[in-house]
Formats: C-alpha cells, sequence, structure tokens
C-alpha cells in the first residue's frame, strides 16, 4: 500500500507530465484526490501550472511540437524542464523588475525637474504645505518654485522675496532653499528668508535648528547660523549678527516691524503689505523714523500712515480711482 502511495506521489515532475499529457489514468485519478484534500494543493498546482505556460511561451517551438529525436526527449525529464521553466519565468521576472526600475528613475529625475510656481499677489500671504509635510508661509509678492516630487538625495525649492519655512526633518533629504543671494541648506528647523533680487536684498533669521548659508556672490564664503541670529547682505558679503528672531517672523501674524526704517525703506514695505502704490515727491530724511515701532496690517493704510505721521512731517492724498497714494 505505501509503496502504491510513494509511485504515485503528486510532486512537481508528475504535475508537469499530466501538463504534457504524459500520464496513466491512475496517475491523473491520483492528482485529482491530491487536489481535493487542500486548498495548498490546489495553490501548488496553480503555481506549477503557471510555471509550465510560462515555459511553453518560451520554449523552442520543436521542443513544444515533440519534434526533437526520440533519444534527446528522454534525457530532458520532468524536472530539467521544470527548472527550464523556472529559468524563464526568473528571466522574465528580473527584465520586468529592471525596466520598471529604470523608468521609475526616468520619471523620478522629470518630476524633479518639472517645476511648479506660486506668486503672491502685493498685499496678501498665503500658507503652503509641500508634499514632504513642510510649511511655508509666503509673504506678499513672495514668488516660491517646486519640483513636481523631490529628488532621492535633496528637497530642493527657489524663493524669491520673503518666506517663513517650518522644515519636516529628514536628515538623508537635506532641505535646499536657493535664492539669488545664497543657497540655505537645512535637516529640519524653523527659519524666515527675505530674498528680493530685484533690490539686491537679502538676510535669514534663524528661530529654532541649524542652517548653513553658501554666498553665491561670493564662492567659498559659508556661515553656519544658530537660534536668534540674523544673516544679511553687505556689499556682497554675508554678515552675522546676534538678533531676536521673533521680530523677523512678526508678519507671519499680520504685524509689521517698522523700527529702524528710514521713510522711504517704510513706504516700500508698506506698498508691499498694503499692495498699493505709494509716490514719495519730496525728499526726507535717510534716518531711522522710528527706533521701535509696530504696525497691525489689518488696521489699514489710513491707521498706518497716521501713525508714521508722529515721527515724520508729511502730508498725503489717495487717489480714489487707482488707491495710488501721493506723499507730499
Amino acid at each position: 500500500m505505501m509503496q502504491k502511495q510513494e509511485k504515485h506521489k503528486v510532486d512537481s515532475d508528475l504535475l508537469f507530465r499530466f501538463f504534457n499529457n504524459d500520464v496513466t489514468q491512475e496517475e491523473e485519478m491520483a492528482i485529482c484526490k491530491w487536489l481535493e484534500e487542500s486548498d495548498e494543493h490546489k495553490e501548488i498546482y496553480g503555481n506549477a501550472r503557471e510555471l509550465h505556460e510560462a515555459f511553453l511561451l518560451q520554449a523552442p517551438m520543436e521542443l513544444v511540437n515533440g519534434d526533437m529525436p526520440e533519444a534527446a526527449r528522454k534525457k530532458r525529464s520532468a524536472r530539467r524542464i521544470m527548472w527550464m521553466a523556472v529559468a524563464n519565468v526568473a528571466a522574465v521576472v528580473l527584465f520586468c523588475v529592471i525596466g520598471f526600475y529604470v523608468i521609475n528613475e526616468r520619471l523620478e529625475n522629470r518630476l524633479a525637474d518639472t517645476m511648479t510656481t506660486i506668486s503672491v499677489p502685493a498685499g496678501k500671504s498665503m500658507d503652503y504645505t509641500l508634499a514632504d509635510g513642510t510649511v511655508i508661509r509666503l509673504n506678499s509678492g513672495a514668488r516660491l518654485q517646486y519640483p513636481a516630487a523631490f529628488a532621492k538625495d535633496r528637497r530642493e525649492v527657489h524663493l524669491d522675496g520673503e518666506a517663513y519655512f517650518d522644515v519636516r526633518h529628514n536628515e538623508k533629504q537635506p532641505f535646499v532653499v536657493r535664492t539669488f543671494a545664497s543657497d540655505i541648506t537645512v535637516l529640519g528647523t524653523e527659519f524666515n528668508v527675505n530674498a528680493d533680487m530685484a533690490s539686491g536684498t537679502f538676510s535669514a533669521t534663524l528661530v529654532d535648528g541649524s542652517i548653513r548659508l553658501s554666498n553665491h556672490l561670493i564662492p567659498g564664503e559659508q556661515i553656519v547660523m544658530h537660534p536668534n541670529e540674523k544673516v544679511t547682505l553687505v556689499k556682497d558679503h554675508m554678515i552675522l549678527k546676534e538678533y531676536e528672531a521673533s521680530k523677523d517672523i512678526l508678519w507671519t501674524e499680520g504685524v509689521l516691524d517698522i523700527g529702524g526704517l528710514c521713510f522711504n525703506d517704510l513706504m516700500k514695505k508698506l506698498e508691499m503689505a498694503f499692495g498699493i502704490k505709494i509716490i514719495v515727491s519730496r525728499e526726507m530724511s535717510r534716518e531711522p523714523v522710528f527706533a521701535n515701532a509696530k504696525l497691525r496690517v489689518s488696521d489699514g493704510i489710513d491707521k498706518a500712515l497716521e501713525v508714521i505721521g508722529n515721527g515724520a512731517e508729511f502730508t498725503y492724498r489717495r487717489d480714489p480711482k487707482t488707491g495710488t497714494v501721493f506723499i507730499e
């Protein structure tokens, strides 16, 4: 009895002979009974069938049609056929896997080179969250460019204007902010950047963490910043100083810090914050109007000019059609 069970044991050899219609009636019945015993046997049968079909797709026609010499056919056992099928399937799978990674890498490179641009109108601000979780608050007039998908080794964005960054930490994929004056490299931190290419002004203020600045204008010049430090651009050089970082992010709460600004610079700041045109038609002092002062944007331009009038002598009028402010 044991010999009969062993004789008709269902294994790979028997299954492949069955698929080739090379089994006896007893062997066929043994396979049917074996399939009824468990779902595991059915799964084995299905896998063997797929291997066999894959072999038929890859095998030479003379082997499929049985046109090989009798002596050669006898030498090719069912086990050898199985391994040939496995090899062919493995080759197909390997080709598909390699192809997938090649195509996927090309797609990632293309997405990394495809830039999306966000431009914030004057008088407005905008919050934006990148796919990696980094939160960016863009100030009035700012322009941000970022890729459809970040490269594997870095997260890179381009900035013109002012923005506050809360960068999601990822030491394997550093975050880089590119501006006209400097590249700012971070892992995970909070900082404010004001890079206005049109006026040639640049500053970076660190709130938390650590960032490294690389000067574009003077190659080789680098600065590593720590919290409550500020870098400004002076004659193309980056100058580092201690600074109360909270001052430079007041704008994210709708507050303007106007301390230390001369009248003309103060008017430029109002233009950007309120989205209006201000024309100064008289000579004004280059000295700071206030040592320390703040304005709330929600109070409006007229209230702002009223406050500034306490520190500088001037009159103004507004064009009712265009909203332009004339300083006289």
